[in-house]
């Protein structure tokens, strides 16, 4: 493992900004990335100065997923018939930034900024919000290096994109830019390149703006939602709804928007 830097992290007011940074590998998950990233993301979850994460990458690739580079040393080259034998250890390892991403207590927005593949379209996929640049491509490459999704895929995809699209994404394995996928939701925005960086800050900050709190318990009852029925889905109200009609932030904000409309009243008067 290298000692370089392979996450850049700088916060800007609110905002902490994790950018992947191995661009000679197209962010290829490898080289101390990962661990790097798990890092970034667990300061970014107990730091109380930090209410939204945006996540990018370094020179023209989001993240290319899994480094099939060392793949090949490993499993071709390595000793034995290269083929790594199963174990507790890798199946719980096994989309380990994808569940780390969706169980933040803090939103994330993805700034897709090239390509998205195999491992790196999936951490994508977990993030709550995804802004993406024109020349963004988004694919499920496993099938083309022989293997399956392993980072969440086959959960998330269909919920975002529906079962026929994701089908297409998943067996064909193509790379598929984000202009001519623009309609299947995969995507909150499509900007110019240029402005990619600046669109995803104005973004994280308007959400940014909002109780922590509150942000938290929305984030993890949406996800809740994908697995439950509406009725269900009222314990989770039930029980967010106590914790935060307790709290001072609750108190604060509507404290705030009584002052914020009385100051607007009295201007107009």
């Amino acid at each position: 493992m290298s000692d370089e830097a392979r996450l850049l992290v700088r916060q800007e007011g609110k905002i902490l900004v994790l950018t992947l940074n191995r661009p000679e590998s197209l962010n290829a998950m490898g080289d101390g990335l990962p661990q790097q990233l798990m890092e970034g993301l667990e300061r970014a979850d107990t730091d109380p100065d930090v209410s939204v994460v945006v996540l990018t990458g370094a020179g023209r690739a989001f993240c290319a997923g899994g480094d099939v580079k060392a793949m090949y040393r490993s499993r071709v080259q390595g000793d034995g018939d290269g083929r790594p034998q199963m174990s507790a250890q890798n199946v719980h390892s096994q989309g380990a930034i994808p569940k780390a991403i969706r169980a933040l207590s803090k939103p994330v927005v993805a700034a897709v900024n090239g390509d998205a593949a195999g491992a790196g379209c999936d951490i994508a996929l977990s993030c709550d919000l995804r802004i993406a640049s024109d020349r963004a491509r988004f694919g499920e490459v496993f099938v083309r290096m022989g293997l399956v999704p392993d980072n969440g895929s086959f959960y998330m995809l269909p919920r975002i994109v529906g079962a026929t699209r994701a089908a297409e994404m998943i067996l064909t394995g193509e790379m598929m830019p984000v202009t001519e996928i623009a309609d299947w939701g995969l995507v909150n925005q499509i900007v110019p390149h240029d402005e990619l960086m600046p669109a995803a800050l104005a973004l994280a900050n308007r959400v940014a703006g909002n109780p922590p709190l509150a942000l938290a318990m929305s984030k993890w009852g949406m996800q809740r939602a994908q697995h439950t029925d509406f009725e269900a889905s009222f314990d989770w109200v039930n029980y967010s709804m106590g914790i935060l009609r307790a709290s001072d932030e609750h108190r604060d904000a509507v404290t705030r928007f009584i002052e914020e409309r009385e100051a607007r009243r009295a201007a107009r008067s």
